[in-house]
């Protein structure tokens, strides 16, 4: 449970690292055990259940994140067909999520204080976009957002790519990993985040022009240095993308198409931004509120 007002759950994320013995504490938020922090707690006897659904708020210890959790909840048939008794969770229901086999029941999730989670604001180097040198000599253009979680992004272009590839091919591409896990570490100095080798923060991912209805296009590096590109996106990464294409001048909002922009903050009201990705699509709506 949590003691602070306004919060059920308090909850902690840590990456486990497969290779060697150990867990990184640097990754910040994951979306998809946030996600599921909302079933747990409700199983666990930490919240009490609700028909026909049952919110759950969860505050981040990695962010400080407020999240509101709708975990959809259904009673027990008794005698005669009459629903009662404790509610329990549903697992079972018609929702898809692109790169995840199967169905489920949906959970939605809403999140609120996301912005510059390192306490430097939303864009921590204080502008849209910087260059970033790499030891080839040349200058990549970057764009630091703090949002959900600090990422960089860059164009797929000055990567060398189309935005096309499959996770399979961008794999295989050691020399592509490694530009891209230099950029990385250049970009995260300029962010005050330090020498971030061998931790999964800040995350970067590669943009180009949306396809089939979606906004923007990526390829997010699940981590570079392990070779590893994301078979779709994460849920963090989706949020900071989404509040990016929003930001003018920022490398996403240069290439999204169909999005209002602002100069400073995402721009004001409620957006939908589509990312389209490896697997498909994600949507993720953003609210900004002066």
């Amino acid at each position: 449970g949590s003691t602070v007002e306004g919060s059920d759950v308090d909850c902690l994320f840590v990456q486990s690292r497969i290779n060697t013995f150990g867990v990184d504490g640097s990754h910040g938020d994951c979306g998809n055990m946030v996600a599921s922090v909302g079933a747990f707690a409700i199983e666990k006897g930490l919240v009490m259940p609700a028909l026909p659904s049952t919110r759950v708020r969860v505050r981040s210890l990695n962010t400080g994140t407020r999240y509101e959790i709708k975990v959809q909840t259904k009673g027990l048939p008794g005698p005669g067909g009459v629903v009662g008794g404790v509610p329990r969770v549903q697992y079972s229901g018609d929702q898809m999520i692109a790169g995840v086999d199967g169905t489920g029941s949906p959970v939605v999730v809403t999140a609120k204080g996301m912005a510059g989670t390192l306490g430097r604001g939303i864009l921590p180097t204080g502008n849209a976009s910087d260059l970033v040198s790499v030891s080839s000599g040349r200058k990549v253009r970057v764009s630091c957002v703090d949002f959900s979680r600090p990422m960089v992004l860059v164009a797929c272009d000055d990567l060398g790519l189309t935005g096309s590839e499959t996770k399979l091919e961008l794999d295989a591409d050691t020399g592509l990993m490694d530009l891209a896990e230099e950029v990385r570490r250049e970009a995260a100095m300029k962010m005050g985040m330090g020498n971030v080798e061998g931790m999964t923060s800040p995350k970067i991912a590669c943009v180009s022009p949306g396809a089939g209805g979606a906004n923007i296009n990526t390829r997010y590096f699940t981590d570079p240095s392990q070779l590893d590109l994301h078979y779709a996106l994460a849920m963090t990464a989706c949020q900071c993308l989404g509040a990016a294409s929003l930001i003018d001048g920022t490398v996403a909002s240069e290439i999204a198409s169909g999005l209002p922009t602002d100069s400073l903050t995402p721009a004001d009201g409620d957006h939908e931004v589509i990312v389209s990705h490896p697997s498909g699509s994600s949507q993720v709506k953003i609210v900004a509120e002066n």
